[in-house]
């Protein structure tokens, strides 16, 4: 009996042994396969990007036909664009077709190179009349509810006003919405969002301080008709700063935004401290709210 359990033994522990055997050639057979498919894999990768750097781009459209889409530089985050096209310098622009908001771009655009080439101040600055021949195109953005998109206007005095003129593509104010030239003044009570943004020229600071930094502030306020003598509380703010000598040419944009519970009656103000430093082209700066 012995004999016969020792024999049984043997012939369990062979089996043990061929099993762990196949065992470790299936691990193995896995794990070489694994790294083919990686190396393949990886393979068919630096294939896909040395061939997107060498074939031929798609030229697009005749440049000629592109007179109603909007094209600007190909850059790394360029996104969602409906096409490329090469130009003469090798370089590429990507494209978005004919749509509201291209056309839109495009006027403001050529309004900015007309405003720099013919204009001092901005005071004296009219848009053209063409531009009132696209500004029924955006009926989804002007019809908008408790609303509105307002420009920027510098009085005589250098004090800013805001407001909703025809003549600027954007600009729009629905008819419960209230604008007095510094403020806006909402009627129905809700949530809205209130955006403001302000570009500066801190180049136009004054040369004789041109060792002391100076700091600036654009900030919304908010106040209330019924209640004129608790004045404007600031919503929010930033704040800038620099040296006159150390300033270039370049334009510094602020921007604001935010969600304001507002009730009937409350009114909002988008201030810039020093009104003569702001870049006076009316598109680039704007105040405007819409209800939640």
């Amino acid at each position: 009996m012995a004999a016969e359990n020792e024999y049984t033994d043997m012939l369990n522990l062979g089996d043990t042994e061929d099993r762990s055997k196949n065992s470790d050639k299936t691990w193995k057979r896995a794990f070489i396969t694994t790294l083919v498919l990686n190396f393949l894999a990886l393979v068919t990768l630096l294939g896909l990007h040395v061939y997107s750097q060498v074939r031929p781009s798609d030229p697009g459209p005749d440049p000629d036909s592109l007179s109603d889409d909007l094209c600007v530089p190909c850059q790394e985050e360029t996104a969602l664009f409906d096409y490329k096209v090469r130009t003469d310098t090798n370089k590429f622009l990507c494209c978005y077709n004919n749509t509201d908001i291209q056309r839109a771009v495009k006027i403001i655009l050529k309004e900015e190179r007309r405003y720099n080439t013919e204009f001092d101040d901005g005071k004296n600055y009219i848009p053209l009349n063409g531009v009132d021949e696209d500004t029924d195109q955006l009926t989804w953005w002007k019809s908008r509810p408790s609303a509105a998109h307002l420009h920027l206007d510098i009085t005589e005095n250098n004090n800013i006003e805001w407001k909703a003129n025809p003549d600027f593509v954007t600009s729009f104010k629905s008819d419960d919405i209230k604008v007095n030239g510094t403020n806006i003044e909402v009627s129905e009570r809700g949530m809205y969002f209130i955006y403001s943004t302000i570009s500066v020229e801190f180049s136009k600071m004054d040369e004789g301080q041109s060792s002391k930094g100076q700091t600036f502030y654009h900030n919304i306020q908010k106040g209330n008709i019924n209640l004129p003598n608790t004045g404007q509380h600031i919503q929010m703010m930033r704040k800038y700063g620099g040296i006159p000598a150390q300033e270039t040419d370049r334009l510094y944009t602020s921007f604001l935004c935010g969600a304001l519970f507002l009730k009937k009656g409350d009114t909002l103000a988008s201030e810039f401290v020093e009104p003569p430093l702001i870049y006076k082209f009316p598109y680039a700066n704007y105040f405007g709210i819409f209800k939640l």
